[in-house]
């Protein structure tokens, strides 16, 4: 359904969802190729142990196989309930480090590369519903049943600036137990959460995102060499805010680029 004026704001929601959803899994794929690559480079031990091209592009091509049958916001929704892989609550239960669930996984007769697989787009379905979740309230409050013709732009922008507060305070945290990083980051935290553009947040969530990926991570992983030095008091709460801000970076890159792909419909419906 071609999306207009008289469309309800539950259609701009589902159909704008259904979209970026697919673009991202389209996208995630394409970095886990990617990171394949990367791994087996880096660890020639997983070819040995059979990892392959063969199976990795299987993999990949079952879940986009499995998503061609979603057709709407709920079906994506079961989806990834089914299907998330949460590696917070998994490996850092009561604020402890656990491999037990990646053991248990391999333990099954799994293989490497399936646990890979599980773990990239689990991660990103766990995320992708998380989002969703929250852009439902906006759908929510602005009343699913509106035309876009009744809807003021700036109750929109202001109600989706309004979700991501729960991710930017897991960043507000990390910043404020680590303030050797805050000139590297504070003024894109800023933009995010005080600029009314999305582009410029999308900018900026980006700079962070590289800057935790490239620099921070090595900042805190450079000296773990066995398990054990994973569970030492500082280097565990370091792996753990470290982890949760990660995830929530991840998680306001992708509120944003749904933002950006709701505006861009209504400039195109509206204007």
């Amino acid at each position: 359904m071609i999306i207009s004026k008289e469309s309800t704001i539950k259609s701009l929601f589902d159909q704008t969802i259904v979209k970026w959803f697919v673009d991202l899994v389209s996208e995630r794929s394409q970095s886990v190729r990617s990171e394949f690559v990367q791994m087996t480079n880096e660890l020639p031990i997983l070819i040995q142990a059979g990892a392959s091209d063969l199976e990795i592009e299987s993999g990949i091509q079952s879940v986009i196989s499995e998503l061609k049958l979603l057709k709407n916001v709920e079906e994506i929704k079961i989806y990834c309930k089914k299907n998330e892989f949460n590696s917070n609550e998994v490996m850092f239960k009561n604020n402890q480090i656990s491999f037990d669930t990646m053991t248990q996984f391999l333990q099954n007769g799994e293989s490497v590369i399936k646990m890979m697989l599980k773990v990239q787009f689990g991660s990103t379905f766990a995320m992708a519903i998380d989002v969703i979740d929250k852009f439902e309230e906006v759908e929510l409050k602005l009343g699913k049943e509106t035309q876009l013709l009744e809807m003021e732009i700036e109750d929109l922008n202001y109600l989706l600036n309004k979700s991501l507060e729960k991710w930017l305070e897991t960043l507000n945290e990390f910043i404020s137990k680590n303030p050797n990083d805050i000139e590297n980051i504070i003024v894109e935290f800023e933009q995010i959460k005080n600029s009314k553009t999305w582009e410029i947040k999308k900018k900026a969530i980006e700079i962070i995102n590289r800057y935790l990926l490239n620099f921070k991570s090595q900042d805190i992983f450079a000296n773990l060499t066995d398990v054990q030095d994973f569970n030492n008091a500082k280097n565990k709460d370091e792996i753990i805010i470290y982890s949760r801000t990660l995830a929530a970076v991840t998680s306001l890159k992708l509120a944003i680029d749904l933002a950006i792909d709701l505006n861009k419909v209504i400039d195109q419906t509206v204007n």
